[in-house]
């Protein structure tokens, strides 16, 4: 193996475990976010049908659901996308080592 494919390499691996950290993050992220408004259901579900969940309350709490819901797909799809073009290069790039690595060892 030439010293560019070892190079390569060393720099895929490091890039796949950051991808693996970046990855696992953002699952966190969204699970964490989904109990919290699951919770913020659960509170509404508990005050539903009282004094405490008039009109306005009740706005409030779906307008907060809806846009904290809101905001984490389009963070997360952001996230997502980001994983995906680095997935994209680490693809292009191991197929061009291969190539090298395959017209080299055929002696061309």
């Amino acid at each position: 193996m030439s010293q560019l494919s070892k190079e390569h390499s060393r720099l895929v691996g490091f890039d796949i475990s950051n991808l693996v950290k970046d990855t696992e993050l953002i699952a966190t992220s969204t699970k964490n976010n989904l109990s919290r408004l699951h919770r913020r259901m659960a509170l509404r579900l508990k005050y539903q049908g009282t004094e405490k969940l008039e009109g306005s309350t009740d706005f409030k709490i779906w307008y907060y659901l809806v846009k904290s819901f809101s905001a984490d797909v389009d963070y997360q799809v952001e996230n997502i996308k980001k994983v995906l073009t680095v997935l994209d290069k680490l693809e292009k790039g191991s197929f061009k080592i291969k190539t090298d690595a395959d017209h080299g060892a055929s002696g061309h």
